[in-house]
């Protein structure tokens, strides 16, 4: 009886008591700020890099359609006076295939998200001025979790005209630079055309594979993954409203050759008039 009276109230408290609380989620995406130069320039416009290194088997989303996945953004930012950012550069993303057969445009294992940062001819010189930027993204495997971070860098401000060095990450944000998409008229063997009923032809000259990654104006896409590759030197697809003129607006990578290094081209393509 008294080993039956002391499981009863052993249950008992243990249903009184409160819910143990859940184990704090792990990101999937580690982000951190870092800076091309060691200093900042007063009068100057800089690279700042968002810095992402993500887990096997997780990807984050490319700022393109059809927008499956929120890529990464800045929900707020906290800035020295005189210092602004500009928009996001997004390095060529990865094609990735969904089950049910769905594309998205990602970046696998490893991604630095470029950020021009300009700061005013009279900005005050200091020794160290923050940069702090929260952030915001969507991380997806077999399932889709929201992450979030607080990012910051402390950094010097110069005087006008001062010299700087570079970071020990500028390598990091070189890397990136190399994959922004470049644009068209930087490379005339890369043709694209658009008619009005959405007939969309692409041909680049030598080309053994070519990679589309629609961009967020671009127009729907009838069949986008299969559409969205091709194995040879020309690309054709048909945009799913052939009613009314349409836009193909994304970028392009461009292989010649088996282990080669993509080129990746801007296009921005609507019907000639």
């Amino acid at each position: 009886r008294t080993m039956w009276m002391t499981a009863s109230l052993l249950g008992l408290a243990l249903a009184l008591a409160p819910d143990a609380p859940e184990p704090e989620r792990t990101p999937h995406a580690k982000a951190r700020l870092i800076s091309e130069d060691a200093a900042l320039v007063a009068g100057s416009t800089q690279t700042l890099g968002i810095d992402f290194v993500i887990d096997k088997g997780w990807h984050l989303y490319f700022n393109g359609l059809p927008g499956t996945g929120n890529p990464p953004k800045i929900n707020n930012s906290m800035l020295p006076p005189g210092v602004t950012l500009g928009e996001i550069q997004w390095p060529a993303p990865s094609r990735h295939i969904s089950p049910g057969d769905i594309y998205d445009s990602v970046y696998f294992d490893r991604v630095t998200l470029l950020l021009p940062v300009t700061v005013a001819p009279n900005a005050t010189p200091v020794a160290a001025s923050k940069i702090t930027l929260e952030l915001e993204w969507l991380e997806c495997s077999d399932v889709c979790m929201f992450g979030a971070a607080t990012v910051g860098l402390e950094i010097p401000i110069l005087a006008p005209g001062s010299p700087t060095t570079r970071s020990p990450e500028a390598p990091l944000i070189a890397k990136s630079r190399a994959t922004l998409p470049q644009p068209l008229a930087a490379d005339s063997r890369v043709r694209p055309t658009l008619t009005n009923d959405g007939q969309f032809n692409l041909r680049a000259m030598r080309a053994t594979r070519i990679e589309f990654y629609p961009g967020p104006s671009c127009s729907e896409i009838d069949g986008m993954p299969e559409a969205t590759l091709a194995l040879s030197d020309s690309m054709s697809f048909r945009l799913v409203d052939r009613e009314r003129p349409g836009r193909v607006q994304g970028v392009i990578g461009v292989w010649q050759g088996e282990g080669s290094t993509p080129a990746y081209f801007a296009i921005d393509v609507r019907p000639k008039p």
